[in-house]
C-alpha cells in the first residue's frame, strides 16, 4: 500500500515510514496515541519531528487543546429563538475568521456567517462521506448528504 497525508495537514514524515510504524505498533501490541508517542521517543524515528518534546511548550498546547474541548462542550437548551429538539453546539469555530468562536446566536443572525458556517458543515459533511464511504449501510446518509448539496449549491 501507499500511504499519504491528509490535505492540510502538516506532518513533515514520510507518510510510508510512519505507516510502517503504525501498522507494527497494530499487529503487534496496539495503535494507540500513548504508544505511538512511546516509539517516536527515539531522535531517528520516523515521526520524532512530528512531535514537541519541549514540555513547556507542549503543556502550552495542551491546555489549548483543552481550552477547545471546553468550548465545544457548551451547548444551547432549545428555545423559541433555537428551535432544535436538542441542545447544540453554543459556540462555532468558523474557519474562515480565523482562530475565534462565534457564539450561535451572532451565526444565525449574520447572514455572511451562516453561510461560513453551512460552508463548513458541508465540508465535514464531505469528510465524513470519504471516512465512511466503504459502509454500505450507509448509503442512504450518502444520498442525503448529495440532496443538500445540490440545495444549497
Amino acid at each position: 500500500m501507499v500511504y499519504q497525508w491528509k490535505e492540510a495537514r502538516r506532518i513533515k514524515a514520510n507518510p510510508n515510514e510512519a505507516a510502517k510504524v503504525m501498522n507494527d505498533l497494530a499487529e503487534r501490541d496496539a495503535l494507540t496515541a500513548e504508544n505511538l508517542i512511546e516509539v517516536s521517543k527515539p531522535e531517528d524515528a520516523p515521526l520524532h519531528n512530528d512531535f514537541e518534546w519541549d514540555n513547556n511548550i507542549a503543556a502550552d498546547e495542551y491546555r489549548k487543546v483543552q481550552a477547545r474541548r471546553i468550548i465545544s462542550a457548551l451547548v444551547v437548551v432549545p428555545d423559541e429563538y433555537i428551535k432544535t429538539s436538542e441542545p447544540v453546539r453554543a459556540y462555532f469555530k468558523i474557519e474562515e475568521t480565523g482562530n475565534a468562536y462565534s457564539q450561535l446566536t451572532a451565526i444565525i443572525e449574520s447572514p455572511t456567517k451562516k453561510e461560513l458556517l453551512l460552508k463548513t458543515a458541508l465540508r465535514e459533511l464531505d469528510a465524513f462521506e470519504k471516512k465512511y464511504q466503504t459502509l454500505e449501510e450507509l448509503t442512504n446518509v450518502f444520498k442525503a448528504i448529495d440532496e443538500v448539496k445540490k440545495l444549497t449549491a
